[in-house]
């Protein structure tokens, strides 16, 4: 059973498959969480590196 949602678009309604949609939201919170592990991999660099020059 296939479900769709209108979207208003800058120039009209466009349908948009529900399937579809719910893919991309998928793929935008995908790269979020990668994002954030890359930010929390970051920020523990920084950290473990200053605390390791203060112990030196």
């Amino acid at each position: 059973m296939r479900f769709s949602v209108a979207a208003r678009s800058w120039h009209e309604l466009c349908p948009i498959s529900l399937a579809k949609l719910i893919h991309s939201r998928r793929i935008v919170m995908k790269f979020e969480t990668l994002v954030l592990h890359s930010l929390f991999a970051a920020c523990l660099l920084v950290c473990v590196s200053t605390l390791g020059a203060m112990l030196v």
